[in-house]
């Protein structure tokens, strides 16, 4: 019933955008636009694929895929619209179709940019992923989608209200950057793994791993971009190492438990708040 409801919703909220395309600018620019989105999204896609190192084929397939069923699903609806009301001339439902799909696609670009790490809103986000994606999370999502909605909040309020009370202005931003990768990098497991129910341990644990290391590169460039003092990165990566593989011994446990792959998410990301925090405490300690 609650995917139903999602569905209704997103049929209204189309079925209004066509009226408007249908008296501002016609079926034409729907699928201009509809276009235009596509071609977006394929790009934020291909730079997805390349960060993560999986480019493949299958990318091509599917981009073909698509293009093809939204073409013949607007063609389609077309058709019907000339049979039905051939009396007069309206675009109502193929504009309506359009909008649909580039909703859909308009979400597919925001995974791909949070993927990215590209520093999208975290309330926004999860919002449009849990109204507009019932059909692939189901009815439990929207509160799986709260929950990660206050993660993201949680580390969003450590880096406002705790890291700027630091005197040290080398580990103020030092810091600053680091929270804000493993934020992103929390984001990015949350919407790789927000669907999926099945994933073998050591699948999950590697795929951790890699993400783990790319915001290790990620730190590293935001640190070398920063110019900050190879003594203060020394010096907190040296106070720091023990608290980062007792998390990491703590991700490997995690990974190979015997929960869902929902529950490993949450765990994982709570884990990465707790670390965050340690360090936080740390730091007020004089530990670096």
């Amino acid at each position: 019933m609650n995917r139903l409801n999602h569905f209704w919703e997103l049929g209204i909220v189309s079925g209004i955008i066509g009226i408007f395309s249908e008296y501002l600018a016609g079926v034409h620019a729907s699928c201009l636009l509809l276009v235009l989105l596509i071609i977006i999204d394929t790009t934020a896609g291909i730079l997805n694929a390349r960060k993560y190192h999986r480019f493949s084929s299958r990318g091509l397939k599917l981009l073909v895929k698509k293009v093809l069923s939204y073409g013949v699903a607007i063609f389609t609806v077309r058709l019907l619209e000339i049979s039905i009301f051939s009396g007069f001339h309206t675009s109502v439902l193929s504009n309506t179709m359009a909008s649909f799909l580039a909703l859909t696609e308009s979400v597919s670009i925001l995974e791909n940019l949070a993927l990215l790490g590209a520093p999208l809103p975290p309330n926004i986000l999860y919002f449009l992923l849990r109204n507009l994606k019932t059909a692939k999370a189901g009815s439990t999502y929207s509160v799986l989608a709260k929950k990660s909605r206050n993660y993201m909040a949680e580390i969003e309020d450590i880096i406002i209200y705790h890291i700027p009370t630091f005197e040290k202005e080398c580990l103020r931003k030092l810091l600053e950057i680091k929270f804000e990768v493993w934020k992103n990098m929390a984001i990015q497991l949350d919407i790789a793994l927000n669907d999926v129910t099945e994933m073998g341990n050591e699948h999950l644990y590697f795929h951790v791993l890699s993400l783990v290391e790319l915001a290790y590169r990620d730190m590293e460039a935001g640190w070398a971009e920063a110019q900050l003092s190879e003594d203060c990165i020394k010096r907190f990566n040296t106070g720091h190492q023990p608290k980062l593989d007792a998390w990491l011994r703590k991700v490997s446990v995690i990974c190979h438990s015997a929960d869902s792959v929902q529950n490993k998410k949450s765990q994982l990301i709570e884990s990465l708040i707790v670390l965050l925090y340690q360090t936080v405490v740390d730091v007020h300690k004089n530990k670096y």
